[in-house]
C-alpha cells in the first residue's frame, strides 16, 4: 500500500509537497477505511479538492512520471519542471509497502538541453525501510552504488558487474533508471535477496500504481469473470441495462478489422508474455479485447450491452459518456485479487454526482479486505461528509506566481 508520495519542481509544485496516507488516531468514523500494516494505519481513501487549474491533475501526473520511468511504454514530456526553476532537478519520491516489507524510492531528475534534449537522471535511490524481521538499510544509490553489505559471497562479482555495466551506459547519455535496468530479465538471480528488493520495488510501480486520466477509456481490465459483477452494479447506476457481454470475434474476420501488419504484431507480443492474464485492448469503435485461450489460441472479443425492451445489443462506443466511465471504473475495481492504488482525476466527469458517490460505496464495499487504495481529484463536497474521514480529505490551491501547494484538512482545528 502506498504510504506517501513526495513531489518537488514538477509543474506547478515548486516546493516540495507531500501526499501522507496514514490515518490520525483521533479520526474514529470510517474504521472501515483503515488498514493496518505493521505498526502503520494507511488510508484506504484520498480526496483531493481544488479549483480548476489548481493543480490537481498535476500531482497525478507526477505519479505517471515516475511509473513511465520505472517501465517505460510511452514518450513523455520532458518539460516537467516548474516555470523558470528548470536549473533545479525535479524530485519524485515514493513509500510504499509490499508483502510485508516497506521501501523508500527516489529519483532526482532533470531536463538537459546540451547537447541535445533529453532525460538527466541526477539521483537515483532506494532504501529498506524495514519489516519485522530487519531495520532500515540503504540497498543503493547512484552516489554510492549498490550496498555492499547486501551482497552474498556469491553474488557480489556479479552485481559488481552489473553495476559497472549501468555506469558505462549511463556515460554518454544518462537518462535510463538503475531499477529499470537492473531488472532486465538477464539481470535477474535466483534466490537473491537484492534480486527479490528489486524485483518488489519495480513490479509495485509498474502494476500497482494505476493512473486513471479524467477521459479515460482504458478497458484492459474487462474480464469475462466479472462482467456479472459490473451488469449487477451498472443495472442500479442505468436501470436500463439488462446485460453486458464479452462476444468473441472469429478469427478469421480479424484480418477484416485489424490491419494485418498490426495483428501479427499483436499476436508476437501475446506469444511472448507468459502471463496468460494479459489482455491487449484496441479502443476504437468497436472496442476489441485481444489475449490467449485456454489452448493458448489467439482470442478476440468486443464488448455489447443489451437495454431493456430492445432486442438488438448495442456497441459499447453507443453508450453516453457517464454510462462508459462507470463501466470503465467498475472493470478496474471488480478484480477481486489486485492490489493497487488508483489514481483517478476528476471523478465525477460526465456523470451524475450520486453515480460518483456510488462508484465510492462499490469500492468500499468490494475492497474492504484487500490493501487497496483509491485517491481521486473532485468537486463534490457532499463526499466530505458522506464518504470520506478527515484525514482523507486534501486540498491543493495556487498562489498568485503560479506555485501550488498541497495540504490536509486536519492542519485546520475543527
Amino acid at each position: 500500500m502506498l504510504i506517501s508520495f513526495k513531489v518537488e519542481n514538477f509543474r506547478s509544485y515548486k516546493d516540495e509537497n507531500t501526499l501522507l496516507l496514514t490515518s490520525t488516531s483521533k479520526i474514529q468514523n470510517f474504521p472501515e477505511h483503515v488498514r493496518q500494516i505493521g505498526m502503520v494505519k494507511l488510508l484506504k481513501f484520498i480526496g483531493i479538492y481544488g479549483d480548476n487549474a489548481s493543480g490537481k491533475t498535476n500531482l497525478l501526473k507526477a505519479v505517471s512520471l515516475l511509473k513511465d520511468l520505472v517501465f517505460p511504454t510511452q514518450p513523455f514530456d520532458l518539460d516537467f519542471s516548474f516555470k523558470e526553476n528548470e536549473s533545479k532537478p525535479t524530485l519524485l519520491e515514493i513509500i510504499f509497502s509490499t508483502e510485508g516489507f516497506v521501501y523508500q524510492y527516489g529519483i532526482k531528475i532533470q531536463k538537459q538541453t546540451t547537447p541535445f534534449i533529453s532525460l538527466n537522471i541526477i539521483d537515483e535511490y532506494l532504501n529498506l525501510i524495514g519489516n519485522k524481521e530487519v531495520h532500515s538499510k540503504e540497498i543503493f544509490s547512484l552516489a554510492k552504488g549498490i550496498n555492499p553489505a547486501l551482497f552474498t559471497s556469491k553474488d557480489k562479482d556479479v552485481y559488481s558487474l552489473f553495476w559497472q555495466g549501468y555506469q558505462k551506459l549511463s556515460k554518454p547519455l544518462n537518462n535510463r533508471l538503475f531499477l529499470n535496468y537492473i531488472n532486465d530479465r538477464d539481470k535477474v538471480i535466483p534466490n537473491s535477496d537484492l534480486s527479490t528488493h528489486f524485483a518488489r520495488v519495480f513490479n509495485y510501480i509498474k502494476d500497482s500504481l494505476v493512473i486513471i486520466g479524467a477521459n479515460s477509456m482504458n478497458m484492459t481490465y474487462i474480464k469475462g469473470d466479472y462482467l456479472s459483477t459490473i451488469t449487477t452494479y451498472v443495472k442500479e447506476f442505468d436501470p436500463s441495462i439488462e446485460e453486458i457481454q464479452l462476444e468473441r470475434i472469429p478469427n478469421d474476420d480479424l484480418s477484416k478489422i485489424i490491419p494485418p501488419a498490426l495483428l501479427n504484431q499483436i499476436q508476437a507480443q501475446l506469444y511472448a508474455l507468459t502471463d496468460e492474464t494479459i489482455t491487449i485492448c484496441i479502443n476504437n469503435d468497436i472496442n476489441l479485447f485481444i489475449s490467449k485461450d485456454p489452448e493458448n489460441n489467439i482470442k478476440c472479443e468486443t464488448l455489447k450491452l443489451k437495454h431493456s425492451y430492445i432486442h438488438s445489443w448495442f456497441k459499447f462506443a453507443d453508450e453516453s459518456e457517464g454510462t462508459k466511465k462507470f463501466i470503465v471504473l467498475m472493470s478496474y475495481f471488480s478484480n477481486k485479487n489486485q492490489t493497487k492504488s488508483f489514481f483517478v482525476d476528476e471523478l465525477e466527469r460526465s456523470m451524475h454526482p450520486s453515480s460518483s458517490k456510488y462508484i465510492l460505496d462499490f469500492f468500499n464495499h468490494e475492497t474492504k479486505d484487500m490493501e487497496t487504495q483509491f485517491i481521486f481529484t473532485t468537486h463534490n463536497p457532499s463526499f466530505m461528509k458522506s464518504s470520506l474521514r478527515r484525514d482523507e480529505i486534501y486540498f491543493v490551491d495556487k498562489d498568485l506566481y503560479g506555485d501550488s501547494a498541497l495540504y490536509p484538512l486536519t492542519d485546520f482545528s475543527t
